[in-house]
């Protein structure tokens, strides 16, 4: 009977520990992992900025690399003028002007976006620049922008760096049939891979110094 009783004692014991140590380890609190913010605009490059005073905002223009000859993407984002808020509601077109040495100023074709509320906040837009920045003549970016917020309109200039590419993605030709000056560019594939690859052909003719319509009345064949 001595024994018996002893052992009665002892078991509850040894339960109530392993109960306790099996509590405080589902209580074990987790350290606190913040979520990933991904970034639309990590990968890109900034490529222009400015300000406009009648509309109160703030401009950056990114692209995918350093503006070229041919057809580059550009991704806007517009701010409250001296602060970080971004301004997601507006209308945005781009005016690019070459300025020649000679005196004569030329625009080139331009893919402005409709949108005045663009996903992310981010208008995304395309220009393909006719000719390089340098010995004949310089590039400004010209932002003509409806701030919705405050529907004020604006404007605001940037200069801006055009190179040419080691490989060409841009040539002219003129219409045999018509004399129209024609520029053919290539938009994709922006990086060829080996294997099939999706073409897309821009075309291009100029109409007068300003305007560059797309050209919907030719036919390609390629070799």
């Amino acid at each position: 009977m001595k024994t018996l009783f002893t052992w009665a004692l002892v078991l509850p014991i040894i339960a109530s520990i392993s109960l306790t140590s099996c509590k405080k380890e589902e209580e074990e609190i987790k350290p606190f992992v913040p979520p990933t913010i991904e970034n639309p605009l990590e990968d890109k490059i900034l490529v222009a900025s400015g300000s406009s005073d009648e509309a109160d905002y703030d401009i950056k223009v990114y692209a995918d690399q350093d503006l070229f000859v041919g057809y580059n993407k550009l991704y806007t984002v517009l701010y409250e003028k001296g602060t970080m808020n971004q301004i997601k509601t507006a209308h945005l077109n781009f005016e690019p002007m070459m300025s020649m040495n000679s005196g004569h100023n030329h625009s080139c074709p331009t893919e402005n976006t409709m949108e005045a509320e663009p996903e992310d906040g981010i208008w995304e837009s395309a220009i393909v620049f006719i000719m390089p920045s340098g010995d004949m003549g310089s590039w400004t970016l010209i932002a003509n922008v409806h701030n919705q917020s405050n529907d004020k309109h604006g404007t605001a200039q940037m200069n801006i760096d055009v190179m040419a590419p080691a490989d060409a993605r841009l040539f002219s030709f003129e219409s045999s049939t018509d004399q129209r000056k024609i520029f053919i560019t290539l938009i994709e594939p922006s990086s060829p891979e080996v294997g099939e690859n999706d073409l897309v052909i821009g075309a291009y003719y100029k109409e007068g110094m300003i305007s560059f319509p797309a050209v919907e009345d030719l036919i390609f064949e390629f070799e």
